[in-house]
């Protein structure tokens, strides 16, 4: 296909520098987020791991609040750490 044959935005897109088209990128990927998409996968019912990513879903809760003691764990994993390096 040749640049004459494609849709005016493809052009416009095309003719924006890459830092530019990152930013828009931000922007849509932004949008998506608020209209409630999602940066879960879709299930495959061809994977082997299929069955076992059913189960683990059905078993996690949607808002991710089982990570919130894993992460005060991290951090307090992460002050001490800090600590023992200004001891030193």
């Amino acid at each position: 296909m040749l640049f004459e044959d494609l849709p005016e935005e493809w052009k416009e897109w095309i003719d924006l520098t890459p830092i530019e088209r990152f930013r828009q990128s931000e922007k849509i990927f932004a949008q998506y987020l608020a209209m409630g998409g999602s940066l879960d996968p879709d299930p495959d019912p061809t994977s082997p791991f299929y069955e076992l990513h059913s189960d683990l879903c059905a078993k996690q809760p949607k808002d991710r609040a089982y990570l919130a003691p894993l992460k005060a764990e991290f951090e307090a994993f992460r002050r001490a750490e800090r600590e023992d390096r200004s001891t030193e």
